[in-house]
């Protein structure tokens, strides 16, 4: 049985240009990073993505934070990481072909 892929590489260069609500919008990622801000002075914070959305990953990235994204599969995580804007700090957990 041939494994079919949910995502297309080329997703991630659509992406980029992709206008809300497909990926979060620009205040929505200010209100994110508002609350990574205050998360940031925790000691040892947990924090948790559900997908594998670039904007949200790169600010915990932008803060030095660990974070753990579940996807339900690890092809959207590596894809949607070729479109990061800082190095990659999170961890995947993923139903198919995930850690």
């Amino acid at each position: 049985m041939t494994k079919k892929l949910t995502w297309d590489p080329k997703v991630a260069n659509v992406y980029r240009k992709m206008l809300p609500p497909g990926p979060p919008s620009k205040s929505e990622l200010k209100i994110y990073e508002r609350y990574i801000k205050e998360v940031k002075r925790k000691r040892d914070p947990k924090i948790l993505i559900l997908g594998s959305t670039a904007g949200t990953r790169d600010l915990c990235s932008k803060y030095k934070l660990a974070y753990t994204s579940v996807d339900y599969h690890e092809v959207n995580f590596r894809i949607m990481g070729t479109v990061l804007k800082y190095k990659d700090t999170g961890r995947l957990i993923s139903r198919i072909g995930g850690k």
